[in-house]
């Protein structure tokens, strides 16, 4: 989604005679195994309220700033982006956008996952996503996956591709996943899995 946004938004800059866009990432000090889309608003602001956010302010100086999300539920992620905003003094034009809201204040913030795992009601349904055209890796996907039983989830991991295992591997390190223990188990299969059954890191050169 992000991608097409900046794609298209890209497009017309270029053919107006704008700068481009740049790219940059909001980094976050605290990770979490629980599933954020099933909490409602006090348990999201009291789960994202532990983290920290960090941006870096000398290359967003004199910028327009874009915060780009699928969706809009109860606010939380906002309020923790306007909290650093002013912790950092940026006095930046500010657009917050999102691909979707909810307005309804009657429906439960737990109707974020039931869009979520519509399609998904066990790990074995993420194959055909898995091997869809344009198929994408998120930490959703990855702590989807960590969290899952350790049987299923074996007989799951085994099925799937090198590449996939390897990036898999790799994102969950990167999102310093191994330091949770719940996924301890799931984790250290798939690093025993890569390093011994098929040697995946070497062929990476690692």
């Amino acid at each position: 989604m992000k991608n097409y946004f900046v794609f298209q938004l890209n497009k017309w800059l270029a053919e107006n005679n704008y700068p481009v866009v740049q790219e940059a990432k909001v980094h976050r000090t605290i990770t979490y195994k629980e599933d954020y889309g099933e909490l409602n608003a006090h348990e999201r602001m009291n789960l994202i309220g532990n983290d920290i956010f960090h941006i870096d302010k000398s290359f967003l100086n004199n910028k327009v700033l874009l915060f780009l999300d699928d969706i809009r539920i109860t606010g939380s992620h906002e309020r923790m982006i306007l909290k650093m905003v002013n912790e950092y003094c940026l006095n930046n034009r500010i657009h917050m956008i999102y691909f979707a809201e909810l307005i309804n204040k009657n429906i439960h913030p737990s109707i974020e996952n039931y869009l979520n795992y519509y399609h998904v009601k066990s790990i074995f349904d993420l194959d055909n996503i898995i091997n869809s055209k344009g198929f994408s890796i998120n930490t959703r996907t990855v702590k989807y996956i960590l969290i899952y039983e350790f049987e299923n989830f074996k007989s799951f991991i085994l099925n799937q591709s090198s590449e996939f295992v390897y990036n898999f591997y790799n994102m969950a390190v990167g999102n310093s996943y191994h330091t949770i223990e719940a996924y301890s188990r799931n984790l250290n299969f798939i690093r025993e899995h890569l390093l011994i059954n098929n040697n995946i890191l070497t062929e990476h050169g690692n």
